[in-house]
């Protein structure tokens, strides 16, 4: 029987959420329904960074309960410009260098990025993971992370460490250094099953499979409720316009953009049998499938 580990990289949101369930579907679920003999062993790893607010910690806990992850939450001090060089200026906004922008720039790196945050996490996850490969005498571990096309895309904001340029080079660099690997006791994968797929994608596939997205955080602040204006909540509610189907997080907004509510109104207009909101809400679902803020 192969042991395999998978360590999930859970933020809190839909993308490392859909990531981790994928994983297990695609390493232990799909090689049992074909008859193989797997027994595997979940964990799913939250970081603290220096982030400015706690709020997605409490919904990666809340995944790991209910999916049967061990949840494991990890420190790797701040990466904050400020916390680690006493300098202003530089940073990110995530790490409140800088304050959350409304809006970003589309083919550059945003206020958000946090220079080389998935280089370092990655880099503790990689070791952890080779602890967990020695505890279960594992053949195949796995780093499951929910990096997704809409991170690197034209016509998007882009976060070079996200892209599958960075996963492949990464991946070989965690099997060059890894004793396991060299000792051909185990092999090690960095699984990225989104980083083709835009957001909207990712919201269907989990629809298809019932997994609660109102249980999932997305807002780049840390508020009781989503702000519905910073890039994070912009780019989730168009993507789930682009899913035709509402965000089950709708009732709890700060505020909502007027092509998002309108898009509802339609929707639910078109439910009741009036076409025109039906052909009006299968155009706002067009354009946001083409990155395009629907009118």
């Amino acid at each position: 029987m192969e042991r395999r580990v998978i360590l999930a990289l859970v933020s809190g949101g839909i993308d490392s959420t859909a990531a981790a369930l994928r994983a297990r579907e695609e390493f232990c679920d799909e090689p049992r329904s074909r008859g193989e003999e797997v027994e595997c062993f979940l964990y799913a790893a939250s970081f603290l960074y220096g982030q400015s607010h706690g709020k997605e910690i409490e919904c990666a806990k809340r995944f790991a309960e209910r999916y049967g992850f061990k949840h494991v939450v990890i420190s790797v001090g701040s990466l904050s410009a400020r916390a680690l060089l006493g300098v202003d200026g530089a940073g990110s906004a995530l790490t409140g260098d800088k304050p959350i922008p409304e809006a970003a720039e589309p083919g550059r790196v945003p206020e958000t990025y946090v220079p080389q945050r998935n280089l370092v996490l990655l880099s503790y996850a990689a070791s952890i993971l080779e602890m967990l490969i020695e505890l279960h005498e594992a053949q195949l571990g796995i780093i499951s992370v929910g990096f997704q096309a809409g991170d690197s895309a034209p016509g998007e904001p882009i976060y070079p460490d996200t892209r599958r340029e960075f996963v492949d080079a990464v991946e070989l660099a965690i099997n060059l250094g890894s004793g396991a690997a060299f000792e051909g006791r185990a092999r090690i994968v960095v699984y990225a099953p989104w980083v083709d797929y835009p957001k909207w994608r990712i919201i269907e596939w989990c629809l298809r499979k019932g997994i609660d997205l109102g249980e999932t955080w997305t807002c780049y602040r840390g508020g009781e409720r989503p702000c519905g204006r910073c890039p994070a909540c912009i780019h989730r509610l168009r993507s789930f316009v682009a899913a035709g189907s509402p965000d089950p997080l709708t009732p709890t907004y700060e505020t909502l953009p007027d092509w998002y509510s309108r898009w509802v109104r339609d929707l639910e207009a078109c439910r009741a049998g009036d076409e025109t909101a039906c052909s009006r809400a299968r155009v706002a679902t067009a354009r946001a499938r083409r990155n395009e803020v629907p009118s």
